[in-house]
């Protein structure tokens, strides 16, 4: 089968000492905010530990939601088994109650939506992020990277993950990328030898002049942000090392419900309504791909689906391998695919030999990249 191939040939021969077949296939990543499991005696997911290649907290999660006993079980089993710790975070437009973290995790959130976006807001939100993770720091983890979570549209349009477009974002493009740059000065500071990737909400952006998933532009031409954001990392010499695209499978095939969101200022309804079922949407992620990699630059997937995560355990699992092959079959070659859920399905990190649990899931797609056996 073509899909089977095309797997086939990113598998490689042999198998290094530490169990991780070497990077002909991506590098295959996971997050979900319950990973405290894995770090409990008894958990198990001793075939998905040995392969993973990156887990991915969520910043969040870290701060106010995982027991510190549960981030150094889990902390030590990467250190074990040679994983890799990232961070899901950047959130500019969101801003702390409190810059004390100290108090013992599970704790309310007291985050709340910024109702000013100024000057500024760079080092501020890396200075409070560093307070954050400094559970995680204690617990000996050593952090590779920080995926930034639509750091410009953050900035652009502040409020828009809670359906406001009423708070003033920064003026332009520029000012954001500037404020990117401070953040990440300011965590290398703190991390030395942090790398970064900017992370795009895709279809929720314009590309090469075509509108976005739900008509008109909507945060903007991602071409233009994509060029700016990479241009001025480069002249600032910050170390960024790639792009990741969220950018769920029922949109990447064009059958996400076609409703407009709220409009965003200066844009009464959407301008340009299209027919999703009409556009190839794999064919502009797979452009981005193109381009991202032509910058010299990694670029990374979440894999998952916004339908069987907010439908099953079993659809979640069945629609995100569908995903991965179809991406494969395409001619994707991500760097990395991340297994990401914020959905309410899956909800259990473990055991991986429980169908549909998310180590489950991950076991299955290592097995089929690994074994080209992706059908």
């Amino acid at each position: 089968m073509v899909i089977a191939a095309v797997v086939a040939a990113m598998v490689l021969t042999a198998t290094p000492a530490n169990g991780k077949p070497e990077a002909r296939r991506p590098e295959v990543w996971m997050n979900m905010v319950q990973l405290e499991p894995l770090g409990r005696p008894g958990a198990r997911w001793d075939f998905v530990k040995r392969r993973l290649d990156v887990l991915e907290f969520p910043i969040n999660a870290v701060a106010f939601l995982m027991p510190e006993q549960d981030i150094r079980g889990i902390v030590e089993q990467c250190s074990r088994h040679g994983i890799k710790i990232a961070l899901e975070c950047g959130y500019f437009d969101w801003k702390s109650q409190t810059e004390d973290f100290s108090a013992p995790s599970p704790k309310g959130i007291t985050d709340t939506v910024r109702t000013t976006m100024a000057p500024g807001v760079g080092e501020e939100t890396a200075r409070s992020e560093i307070g954050k993770i400094q559970n995680l720091v204690r617990a000996g983890a050593k952090i590779a990277c920080l995926n930034l979570d639509g750091p410009v549209r953050r900035m652009l349009w502040p409020g828009s993950d809670v359906g406001r477009g009423d708070i003033p974002g920064l003026a332009s493009v520029d000012l954001c990328v500037t404020e990117l740059v401070a953040y990440m000065r300011t965590m290398v500071k703190a991390f030395p030898g942090l790398q970064f990737y900017v992370l795009a909400n895709f279809p929720n952006w314009g590309w090469r002049g075509a509108p976005s998933y739900w008509g008109g532009m909507f945060y903007g031409d991602y071409f233009d942000v994509l060029r700016k954001t990479l241009d001025g990392c480069r002249a600032a010499r910050v170390p960024l090392r790639g792009v990741t695209a969220d950018n769920p499978y029922e949109y990447t095939i064009g059958m996400q419900p076609h409703k407009a969101w709220a409009a965003m200022e200066g844009e009464a309804q959407p301008t340009k309504q299209v027919d999703p079922a009409k556009v190839d949407w794999m064919a502009r992620l797979l452009d981005l791909e193109k381009t991202v990699k032509s910058r010299g630059l990694r670029f990374n997937l979440i894999i998952n689906s916004q339908g069987g995560g907010d439908a099953s355990e079993e659809a979640f699992q069945r629609t995100t391998l569908k995903y991965m092959e179809t991406y494969l079959a395409a001619g994707g070659k991500a760097d990395g695919l991340i297994f990401q859920t914020w959905y309410k399905f899956p909800s259990k990190a473990e055991p991986e030999d429980e169908p549909y649990t998310m180590t489950n899931l991950l076991k299955v797609a290592i097995q089929r990249l690994e074994a080209g056996a992706a059908r």
